[in-house]
Order: C-alpha cells, then sequence, then structure tokens
C-alpha cells in the first residue's frame, strides 16, 4: 500500500470566561489561524492509481457559550 506523509502543522485555541452571579459565559475561537491541516489520510484507492483521501482539520471556529452554576 502507498505510503502517504501527513505534513506538519499548528492549531491554535483561545477560549476566555466570565462568572457573573449563577451564570457564566465563555467567548472561544478553535483554529485560530485557520490553518488547512490534513489530520488523517486514507491510500487504499491509491494502490489502483488513485489519490489519497485526507481528513481536513475543521477551518476557523468563533462562538460564544453560555451556562448556569446550580
Amino acid at each position: 500500500m502507498p505510503q502517504y506523509e501527513l505534513p506538519d502543522y499548528v492549531a491554535i485555541d483561545l477560549r476566555a470566561g466570565l462568572d457573573v452571579g449563577r451564570f457564566e459565559i465563555q467567548l472561544f475561537s478553535c483554529n485560530i489561524t485557520d490553518e488547512r491541516a490534513q489530520l488523517s489520510a486514507a491510500t487504499v484507492l491509491s494502490s489502483a492509481g488513485g489519490p489519497a483521501q485526507a481528513t481536513m482539520m475543521q477551518p476557523r471556529t468563533i462562538g460564544i457559550s453560555l451556562g448556569s452554576h446550580l
């Protein structure tokens, strides 16, 4: 089976939060540099001349999380 070398990558995630009484709010960003990293690859079709199928990292995600303490 053909070998496929995955390139190196660096992913940066950030999270900041604040507690206000019983409530908590968090802002987060995953993959803030929007790295297009290949996480894994399947080479099953490569032995028949087909391409390797790579699984890519999730693109930049920014969000907010709200919660409460009981």
